[in-house]
This record gives C-alpha cells, structure tokens and sequence, in this order.
C-alpha cells in the first residue's frame, strides 16, 4: 500500500524539520517547502493527498498556497496553520475550502489528530468514488438511491454518508445467484432420491 503524501509549507526551517520528522514518524510520506512560491512549484508537478501550509509567510500567505492548491487539484486537502488566529482569517480559510484550520503551537497529538480524520476523509473519498460505479448517484447533489429493486430509482435518496452508515450498521442482504440456486436444487433432488 502506498503511503499517503503531505507537503509542508512553512518559512521556518525549524518547523519544517519537527514536523517533518513527526509526520514520517506516523508513516506519511513528506515534501517540505520553505516558501509559497516554492511549495505552489512542487503542487504543479506532485500530486499530494494532503498540504499544511502555515498562514503567515514572507512571499504568500497560507490562503495564497490554499487557492492554488485547490485550483491546481480540487481533491487535495489543505490545513492552515497559524499563529496570529482569528475569527476574520479562520473563515477566510474556510471560505476557499480550507479542510481543517489550526492554531499555532499546536500540541503534537493534536495535529496528529487532524491530519488521521484528513487522511480518514480521503480514504472515505476513495470508497465514494468506487461506489459511484454502480450506486444510483444523483448527479447534482450526489444523494444515493438505496433502492436494488427491478424499479430504478424508486428507494430513499440520503447523503452517502448516511447510506454508508446505514449499510456498515446493518446485517448484509444475501440470497443466492441462479447458479448456487440451481446447484442447491441439484444436491436437495440427490439428497431426496436417496432417502
């Protein structure tokens, strides 16, 4: 399985070792980037899962880096750190679709925490994009149909997230195909001749 990347944008070299080092440790394949400018180069040629980027910076702000990142790929998360925070900044973050928005200094467990639910909502993402595959998905608001029965798009339309939670807390629906029907009516008639 191949591990899952973060590029790290910080001016200040000592955070981008301490990080750095901290995120290897919990099995995350790290590039570093000491400038905006420097990490939107590296956004241009790597596909990262994830980007922490710090909000304030000599050449760019955090929000600079958030934007590109998402234009370059919409799917890629984006933390911002900072340590000047406020309420105006948090939601301009949130306003360019920040995923996550954390105060500096943070304590380890802390960033640990955030970047798991990151990584939790990518891998959950994946799965999304697997269902999409053969799962009636409304194609505006992705609402799932949790309809399998002959008339299509008849059942409840929910939010995947619902339709996933429903489905892992429920017991699984299993029948038999018309093979196993037939091999089963097969072994019942030998088993009744016999007897």
């Amino acid at each position: 399985m191949m591990k899952k990347s973060i590029l790290l944008v910080d001016d200040e070299e000592s955070i981008l070792l301490g990080t750095g080092k901290l995120l290897e440790g919990l099995n995350y394949e790290v590039a570093t980037a000491q400038s905006g400018e420097e990490a939107i180069e590296k956004l241009k040629s790597v596909i990262y899962d994830l980007v922490i980027t710090d909000m304030i910076m000599e050449d760019m702000t955090g929000i600079d880096v958030l934007k590109v990142a998402k234009e370059i790929d919409p799917h890629v998360m984006v933390i911002v750190l900072t340590g000047h925070g406020s309420l105006e900044t948090a939601v301009e973050a949130l306003r360019f679709k920040a995923d996550d928005y954390i105060l500096k200094p943070c304590e380890r467990s802390e960033l640990e925490f955030r970047v798991k639910k990151c990584m939790e909502f990518i891998d959950q993402r994946k799965k999304i994009l697997q269902l999409q595959k053969f799962l009636p998905l409304c194609a505006m608001c992705n609402k799932v149909c949790d309809s399998f029965s002959p008339e299509p798009f008849k059942g409840e339309w929910m939010p995947i997230r619902d339709f996933l939670e429903k489905k892992a807390s429920s017991t699984p629906y299993m029948s038999y195909c018309p093979d196993c029907t037939e091999k089963n009516q097969r072994d019942a008639d030998a088993l009744q001749s016999r007897g």
